[in-house]
């Protein structure tokens, strides 16, 4: 069993044959791992993901930081190429995060 801080860390072990790890379908794409269906294994629940936003006068940044995420956590067909575009959209979201301090 490996344990790490980050899930850099974690995909590196899982690389190397030293076990494996549950990922979204989406977020396997930013790696080098491979989606591996094994019948052996139990089967995963369904994941559901939500963007909330609390109410009042200063929200307007982060609608828009959760109208840019939307897009990137929607699933995608295994078939569909990762396009360049998608690495700026998330550096994007994540440079305004940061700048609200988040």
């Amino acid at each position: 069993m490996l344990t790490a801080t980050t899930v850099l860390s974690l995909s590196a072990g899982v690389d190397a044959g030293l076990g494996v790890m549950v990922m979204t379908r989406g977020r396997i794409r930013f790696t080098q791992l491979r989606i591996s269906d094994n019948p052996l294994l139990p089967p995963l629940p369904e994941l559901y993901i939500g963007i909330y936003v609390r109410e009042g006068a200063d929200t307007q940044p982060l609608l828009e930081l959760a109208d840019d995420l939307a897009p990137l956590l929607r699933p995608k067909p295994d078939d569909v190429v990762v396009k360049n575009t998608e690495y700026q959209v998330l550096n994007k979201a994540f440079g305004k995060a940061r700048s609200l301090g988040t």
